[in-house]
């Protein structure tokens, strides 16, 4: 039996087809789509997001497109509890595998930290000086690169 077609059989059938919904919603993230009331739309330097409350941190998460559809499958509470590894040593910056099987890497937001400089020097000054980008300018410095064609990977869960 295929996995989309009628009822799903096993946890396995469930997760394929979860995965692959993902993927659909994940290649047109840039079609307009109609959103329920729990979310809004907005750009953040010109690139469109979706975002909500999410119950589970009292926070706000923010997805990259404009398919609402997507919104559920970055809630915490789908990733948040499943094994994680860490990926890059200083940086904190994480993978995991979500209950529905889509891979998610994240990575902790240093805003509002100042950058430790370990040899002084004038571009390293600067550099404190600025202080660390925040994920939104992050994706769309690499949205912009990649739409140039300049491949780039930035880690999400704002991805």
């Amino acid at each position: 039996m295929n996995c989309c077609s009628g009822p799903p059989r096993t946890k396995q059938e469930v997760q394929y087809s979860r995965r692959h919904s993902y993927l659909d919603h994940q290649r047109d993230r840039f079609k307009e789509a109609p959103l329920p009331p729990h979310l809004k739309a907005m750009q953040v330097f010109g690139v469109p997001y979706i975002f909500g409350h999410v119950e589970s941190t009292g926070g706000y998460l923010w997805v990259v497109g404009k398919d609402p559809n997507l919104f559920d499958y970055f809630l915490p509470e789908r990733w948040r509890k499943t094994p994680s590894k860490k990926i890059v040593g200083r940086n904190e910056v994480y993978y995991t595998l979500t209950k529905d099987n889509v891979h998610i890497v994240w990575k902790t937001s240093k805003v509002g930290e100042r950058p430790v400089v370990p040899f002084p020097d004038a571009q390293a000054e600067k550099a404190e000086g600025f202080g660390y980008n925040s994920p939104f300018e992050e994706f769309a410095i690499a949205h912009f690169l990649n739409n140039g064609g300049v491949p780039t990977c930035i880690p999400g869960p704002f991805t």
